[in-house]
Order: C-alpha cells, then sequence, then structure tokens
C-alpha cells in the first residue's frame, strides 16, 4: 500500500491513522511505503523535499532511481532545514488548527444543495447541484460572472464515464489554503446569491 500523505499534517487531533504503531503484531515496512513532502507543512514549494518511509530493500532501487532524476533537492536547502524542524512544529501546529476552523467554516456556511464529499489539508471536494451541466461550465460561468473561482475536478484526472454530466461528473475542488475566514464565508455568500438568481435546474 502506497501512502502519499503531504497533507497529514493538517489533520486535526492526529495522527490520521496507526499504521505504524510499534505495539502491532504486523511489520508495517512489509506492505506499506509512506510518502511526505515538506512543501505544504512548511511552507517551502518549489524545493522538492520529501520523505520516504519503506523496507530497506526498497529504498536501494529508491536511491538508485533518484540516481538518474535530473531535478533533485538543493543540497543546501536540506541542510537548512533539517535543524530547523522541531522549532516549526508550533508553526505547523497553528496552520492545522486554522485549516481545521475553515473547513468547519466552510461546512456550516455552505448552501445546502452543494454537496460536500471530502475535506482535508488545502482542499474540499464539493458536489454541484445543477442537472445536466458539467462541473467545467459551472466553474466557467462562476469565475466569470460571480468572481468565484472553482475547479473542476477533471483537471486533477478524473472525469465522469463517457464524458457526460452525471452526478459522478459534477465535482468541484475548493481550495482552503490562501484565502481567510471571512471570505470563505463571502463566497458562500455568493453561492447562495447564484442560486437564487440562477435559471439552472436542481436535482
Amino acid at each position: 500500500m502506497i501512502l502519499d500523505e503531504t497533507y497529514r499534517d493538517f489533520i486535526v487531533p492526529g495522527p490520521p491513522h496507526s499504521l505504524f504503531t510499534r505495539d502491532t503484531s504486523w511489520d508495517w515496512r512489509r506492505h506499506v511505503v509512506h510518502l511526505y513532502s515538506f512543501s505544504k507543512s512548511y511552507c517551502i514549494p518549489g524545493y522538492r523535499l520529501g520523505a520516504i518511509a519503506a523496507a530497506p530493500a526498497l529504498q536501494q532501487h529508491i536511491l538508485t532511481v533518484l540516481d538518474c532524476l535530473q531535478i533533485c533537492p538543493p543540497r543546501l536547502a536540506q541542510l537548512a532545514l533539517a535543524p530547523l524542524l522541531p522549532s516549526l512544529r508550533p508553526f505547523v501546529r497553528a496552520q492545522a488548527v486554522a485549516l481545521q476552523h475553515r473547513h468547519a467554516l466552510f461546512r456550516a456556511h455552505l448552501p445546502a444543495p452543494w454537496r460536500v464529499a471530502a475535506q482535508g489539508g488545502y482542499f474540499a471536494f464539493v458536489q454541484h447541484p445543477f442537472r445536466s451541466l458539467s462541473a467545467q461550465h459551472v466553474c466557467e460561468v462562476l469565475a466569470g460572472e460571480w468572481g468565484i473561482v472553482l475547479l473542476p475536478a477533471e483537471f486533477f484526472g478524473y472525469t465522469a464515464e463517457g464524458g457526460d454530466a452525471s452526478s459522478e461528473g459534477r465535482w468541484v475542488r475548493f481550495a482552503m489554503a490562501h484565502v481567510s475566514d471571512d471570505e470563505v464565508v463571502m463566497v458562500c455568500e455568493r453561492l447562495q446569491e447564484h442560486l437564487v438568481a440562477s435559471t439552472w435546474e436542481l436535482d
């Protein structure tokens, strides 16, 4: 099992699972590959710093692959970050609590026809309520006419089977990271205003 846990630090109270608990009766290294990135938690995008926890035998193959990559973490950034990690943990925790509050605020103010499917870390995936309309079309109209910038889930590699506008094709992504609490509420209010003004058919 491969776990990509870039956003694990934003799960409050955490940790998100107990796979690495020492008193378990199984050897997780035989079954789990754990991936982690420092970019989100420590606000250092672009430095390509991450970590992999896996069985030693697999680590040798990973090192072989890394030797073949043209893009690798700058050594200076690695040396600079390592001693700072303990002192930055309070900052990471504060960010996680703030995001948890923002997600709760979003759930509380999102108009009822919109449906939250998943929330975590920097994003929320939400299903729009408009019949026979694709997520991309809804996003285009909301951005151009209402100043609400969202992204369709298909931009991240997911499309509804057959490319139709069924319920599977209505997913959009809301960003929670670089917005204020007031902006979260404002977006939800604009969605409500759009519901009142729109002639789109609801389910």
